[in-house]
């Protein structure tokens, strides 16, 4: 079982869209979709010509918004029945949160595809680095909407932005819509974890209702998110055949772990978001963290920080795998279903990942960062840490999605990621809504200011008890 997070930025649901119109030539102006606290736009030329258009992000002093976003939008009649490349070369100038591309495509009711590269964001500062998207446009699509993101400060800026129609949609996959939604209702009725709160009687003949005779499955896909959006749970979703796919795909470009020495001896690790169960890439991941830390390990000796604010979740079994030297062996935690507890995660995570010959770090001390943008699989790694000797947790409340997803594949290759549990610690507490840190710090520091609140709390904190243990 893995867990996932249902998109970034809820980016796949804006629903501020530049206007098109039937039969518009060229893109919408280009205006900002996120970001209207903290960010500046520059941006001229059209993605739908030869050079193709450039689009400027950057934050401004006194930030507060977690996230800048660019958006035009094109009328989609010539694109219908044919796939769509977004593409363009990222230069980026200290943007430690990445910058990217996205790519949507919508209907009468909401969206019909979507597509990002947040699993590959351009970080830190790098020229010129390629980045492309792609969707197969549905019949029905009323909208195509793309754009360019920026996570935190820094500035990114897209070259050569440019949106091209390629082939024709293979008929290979495509079912009956009616047949796509009856596969998801059934699944989501047997298997999910609040699915007893759901008024059955009412809500799927609603949702029959709105699909056509000649519909093809990606018209079904706005009442599959209906139907998921009827649980309540705030962390099912449904992710089209091409996004499920990457999630399997080696070629998918993936976030590593870093580690670093800081001063006076404490190590630092950021765990970034794993959405990839291919067995390269996690043992790409894995071995990233597990690398880093044996070689800083003898002279991290005040401790060490692990910073999962910008971990929005993904494949728990990767992240926990990556921090196994400092797990020991607690039974971390356990998956809770409507009647039935699962085998503890250690020992799960024994079984899909063997290790053997790693450090020990069990007791050494660990200060762990959170925030708003801690999701799902995130959660989880925090859960696995409660508990823990020696820890202590600063930030922020995470995003409160501490659930398990299950994997449910569609006719079409599109994959429900369905909650089917809650989480437990290794103390069996159970855990519903976000989690709150043990010292809670501000969100950001003064406009203005160079500073980091709750990593210089953590490091104070570290510090401190080295101090102690050398007296």
């Amino acid at each position: 079982m893995a867990l996932t997070v249902a998109g970034m930025l809820c980016l796949c649901a804006i629903t501020v869209a530049p206007r098109v119109h039937a039969g518009a030539a060229d893109a919408s102006p280009w205006v900002l979709s996120l970001g209207n606290a903290g960010y500046v736009l520059d941006a001229r030329g059209s993605a739908m010509d030869g050079e193709g258009a450039h689009v400027e992000l950057a934050s401004s002093p006194g930030r507060t918004s977690p996230a800048g976003s660019s958006i035009a939008g094109v009328d989609a009649t010539a694109y219908r029945g044919h796939t769509i490349k977004l593409s363009g070369l990222i230069s980026t100038t200290d943007a430690a949160g990445g910058a990217g591309l996205w790519l949507r495509a919508d209907g009468p009711h909401g969206r019909l595809a979507f597509a990002s590269t947040q699993a590959s964001l351009v970080t830190g500062t790098a020229s010129a680095q390629e980045r492309e998207v792609a969707i197969a446009v549905p019949p029905n699509a009323t909208a195509i909407v793309f754009g360019t993101l920026l996570f935190g400060d820094g500035r990114a800026s897209v070259d050569h932005l440019s949106l091209i129609r390629d082939a024709a949609i293979s008929p290979e996959g495509i079912v009956v819509a009616q047949a796509e939604l009856d596969v998801a209702i059934g699944i989501v009725k047997e298997h999910a974890l609040r699915s007893s709160s759901v008024d059955w009687d009412t809500l799927v003949p609603k949702l029959r209702a709105q699909i056509a005779k000649d519909d093809r499955s990606p018209d079904a896909y706005p009442s599959i998110r209906e139907l998921l959006a009827a649980l309540q749970d705030h962390h099912s979703h449904l992710l089209p055949a091409a996004e499920a796919t990457a999630t399997h795909s080696a070629a998918t470009t993936i976030v590593l772990p870093t580690v670093a020495q800081w001063p006076q001896g404490v190590g630092y690790i950021t765990l970034p978001r794993f959405n990839n169960t291919e067995s390269h890439n996690v043992a790409s991941y894995v071995e990233s963290a597990s690398a880093g830390i044996a070689k800083i390990a003898d002279r991290s000796h005040s401790g060490w920080i692990i910073d999962l604010r910008n971990n929005e979740g993904g494949n728990m079994w990767a992240m926990l795998a990556a921090l196994r030297p400092f797990l020991g062996t607690a039974p971390l935690g356990y998956f809770k279903g409507n009647a039935w507890l699962s085998t503890s995660w250690k020992t799960q995570l024994d079984e899909l990942l063997p290790g053997q010959g790693f450090l020990d770090l069990s007791v050494a001390p660990l200060a762990v960062l959170t925030g708003p943008h801690t999701a799902s699989a995130g959660e989880a790694v925090v859960i696995a840490l409660k508990g823990r000797p020696h820890t202590r947790f600063f930030g922020l409340p995470t995003a409160g999605v501490p659930t398990g997803n299950q994997s449910f594949k569609l006719p079409d290759g599109a994959e429900i990621a369905l909650t089917t549990t809650v989480e437990l610690d290794r103390n069996h507490a159970e855990y519903d809504g976000p989690i709150a840190p043990d010292v809670l710090v501000a969100a950001s520091a003064p406009p203005g200011a160079d500073a980091d609140a709750a990593l210089d709390a953590a490091q104070q904190w570290l510090r401190e008890g080295s101090d102690s243990r050398n007296e």
